[in-house]
């Protein structure tokens, strides 16, 4: 088999290649930036469209929040529907995402909420008594006693999430519905006691637990401030006390962010 001759001009030393050899070399140069591209990590498409949809959600969480601004400025009683509902919206900038069905999901909540937002300032434009449908009255005369969020339970000792607030008041001591709405649940849970809860309109339900008594039949239509029940210790409770939560679309919310009037703490 033939050899290629190759002088180098610094040393003027002739050397002998085989041909083989020498089409190595090449190879070698041709196909070294091919496979250093494909050793390289790949950028992962779903990744690029995850980012995507982020910014999407965050423009219209944005737009959203700027509506909302919109209404504070309107009318000092539309303040406290736009307050509602950017707590409802903050749920979703804390949320964590991780994978694509995360994103669809917020996508859907954040379009019903826009959709939620046009029919308050619809509604609200017309009847300003549609208010009456947001919870935002204290539900009974008596002090805090146990907030919203992580707290240490005192027959376990253990933390847990409570989803709601604990006022203490008096046996027998009035309980009132927060907004209007339907009794959608009237009876006994394990932990509860005797409790009642109510569903409002834009997605909201209260829910009024350890009472000792009912006034109100399920399906019944109460106005806000209507008596529903009474204070009691029914249930897992520490003493006297009503236990009250506020979901928007079954998500908890704390009460406090809510109330117009200024509860007493202990």
């Amino acid at each position: 088999m033939r050899k290629v001759i190759i002088v180098p001009p610094n040393t003027g030393e002739v050397r002998e290649i085989h041909p083989i050899s020498l089409i190595a070399i090449f190879a070698g140069i041709v196909l070294l930036p091919v496979i250093l591209y494909l050793l390289q990590p790949k950028v992962d498409e779903s990744l690029i469209r995850r980012e995507k949809d982020y910014y999407e959600i965050l423009h219209k969480l944005n737009y959203l929040e700027h509506r909302l601004s919109v209404l504070e400025r309107r009318n000092e009683a539309l303040k406290l529907e736009a307050n509602a509902l950017r707590s409802h919206l903050m749920y979703y900038r804390d949320t964590t995402v991780t994978s694509v069905s995360d994103f669809e999901d917020i996508f859907e909540r954040v379009q019903v909420n826009q959709k939620l937002l046009e029919l308050v300032e619809k509604e609200v434009s017309k009847d300003p008594q549609k208010l009456d449908y947001l919870p935002s009255i204290l539900p009974v005369d008596g002090w805090l006693v146990k907030g919203f969020g992580l707290i240490k339970d005192r027959f376990t000792g253990e933390y847990r999430v409570s989803q709601g607030i604990n006022i203490a008041a008096p046996v027998g001591t009035p309980v009132r519905a927060t907004a209007s709405g339907w009794v959608v649940f009237r009876g006994y849970k394990k932990g509860y006691g005797k409790m009642v809860i109510i569903q409002h309109r834009h997605g909201f339900r209260t829910l009024y637990a350890h009472l000792n008594d009912i006034k109100v039949g399920l399906g019944e239509f109460v106005k806000r401030g209507k008596i529903i029940g009474t204070v009691g210790t029914t249930g897992t409770t520490e003493g006297p006390q009503l236990h009250y939560e506020i979901r928007l679309y079954g998500i908890p919310q704390n009460p406090l962010n809510y109330m117009i009037e200024e509860i007493k703490t202990l």
